[in-house]
């Protein structure tokens, strides 16, 4: 990868985010990231959960 193109990908950066995230202790980080898996564990379940809903709405329209 080029410099060129690895300074277009650090224009892109929320450095603000970055400072706040520092801010954090390891362990606070670390829950945070914790909560985040559990955000998207049950994201992904009732995305499974609807998905499987409209299987079955066609199902029963046939």
């Amino acid at each position: 990868m080029g410099a060129a193109k690895i300074e277009d990908y650090l224009r892109e950066i929320d450095h603000s985010l970055l400072r706040e995230n520092l801010k954090l202790t390891p362990a606070q980080r670390l829950e945070k990231f914790v909560k985040f898996r559990g955000f998207t564990s049950e994201l992904r379940r009732a995305g499974e959960n609807a998905r499987q809903g409209s299987v079955t709405r066609k199902t029963r329209r046939s």
